[in-house]
């Protein structure tokens, strides 16, 4: 492995350390990946003005403005993995050399001298099937992710479940992996006035009240099996309400649709495509409950953001959700249509059920905070100072 340091000499920066940060999934419309880069990032910049940042980005985004704030657009080829690992990375380091690094998934084959690598979860290998790649692609995928983690001084995950996962599939140390939890967005706290909801729901063609969903459009977030439940409340149950599915379309989108396409409940169900921040939590606050049964999450911001809004939660028993939803949601076996319908209508049909989880789903949310997780991700970089 190469290294590239920066001169740990150079009094001309006034920093103490000279910290680069993976950014590329930090975009106009973003998923969670970007989201916890973001919320990270100005995170770091509210504590601290002592070291400098460099924050690499595939597109322009204005969302830090601090002096000791630099961030840098990459170019067009840094959108590609391999070219990010072989090229555009070693390149920028060789000409701009940093202290640390921090990755987030995969570490360049030429880096700093001291690198923390982010996992927030690695379907590619816990469910490959569901993965959006070719074989050849898939093998190359896992083997960036040996060499990355190999490579790493200190990997950081946000749950327990992930690291526990890291130390079982790679055989690690357990020294080498800290658990950084990810934190709470406050803005979800924050109450939309009525009039903001019903102008977000008209827009939507929401007509009355609604279940709600959040997230990327691919298989993973086992939205078929939520449709199903659905239907079935319909058909059995009769219940009123509306279906809303938040988010954009990422990989087999077309399956999902196929499969509205054929429901009897087609025509309540809304699919609102990517939407921005203050739509997101209007409709968040506009719903009855949200359900998320995906089939793997490394953390699942939704859920906290769904307890921040007030809302009544049903997760999935897979991956990390259980332990980010603790005792404040009521937790399901994502592949039984029938178990996932039935706690949908208990919290329709209960007043005290839903108050109950409401109340816990509050409680359970004050132990994220976005300041404690930047304090411990600081804490790390200077841990980790290769001058200190």
């Amino acid at each position: 492995m190469g290294y590239i340091l920066a001169d740990p000499g150079d009094t001309t920066r006034g920093y103490a350390m000279k910290i680069g940060i993976d950014g590329r999934f930090i975009r106009q419309s973003q998923t969670g990946n970007g989201m916890f880069s973001q919320q990270l990032l100005e995170g770091l910049s509210r504590l601290d003005d002592t070291n400098e940042y460099v924050v690499y980005l595939l597109e322009d985004k204005s969302f830090v403005r601090k002096k000791n704030f630099q961030l840098k657009r990459m170019p067009f080829l840094h959108a590609s993995s391999h070219f990010r690992f072989l090229l555009t990375f070693p390149l920028e380091f060789r000409r701009n050399p940093v202290d640390i690094f921090h990755a987030i998934y995969t570490v360049p084959l030429m880096t700093p001298r001291r690198v923390i690598l982010s996992m927030i979860e690695f379907c590619w290998f816990t469910n490959p099937n569901e993965f959006p790649a070719s074989k050849l692609f898939l093998s190359q995928m896992r083997l960036m992710t040996k060499q990355s983690i190999r490579r790493a001084d200190r990997i950081v995950t946000p749950t327990s479940f992930g690291r526990d996962q890291l130390l079982e599939y790679f055989d690690l140390p357990e020294e080498k992996v800290t658990v950084v939890p990810f934190g709470v967005n406050e803005n979800f706290l924050k109450r939309c006035n009525p009039e903001e909801i019903g102008r977000v729901k008209e827009k939507h063609a929401i007509t009355g009240e609604y279940l709600l969903t959040v997230g990327g459009i691919h298989p993973r977030k086992n939205i078929v099996r939520l449709i199903d439940a659905f239907r079935w409340l319909k058909e059995t149950r009769r219940i009123p309400h509306q279906l809303v599915i938040v988010g954009k379309d990422l990989w087999r989108a077309d399956e999902i649709y196929k499969k509205v396409s054929s429901c009897s409940a087609r025509d309540s169900i809304i699919f609102t495509g990517y939407v921005p921040f203050e739509e997101v939590r209007a409709l968040y606050q506009g719903a009855t409950l949200f359900a998320f049964p995906s089939l793997d999450e490394g953390f699942g911001l939704p859920v906290h953001e769904a307890m921040a809004s007030r809302l009544p939660v049903i997760v999935s028993n897979r991956g990390a959700l259980p332990e980010v939803a603790g005792d404040a949601a009521l937790v399901v076996d994502p592949l039984s249509i029938e178990e996932l319908g039935c706690a949908i209508y208990q919290v329709l049909e209960s007043p005290t059920l839903r108050e109950e989880l409401i109340t816990k789903g509050l409680k359970q949310i004050q132990g994220f905070s976005w300041e404690d997780s930047c304090r411990k991700m600081l804490n790390l970089y200077e841990d980790l100072c290769p001058f200190g």
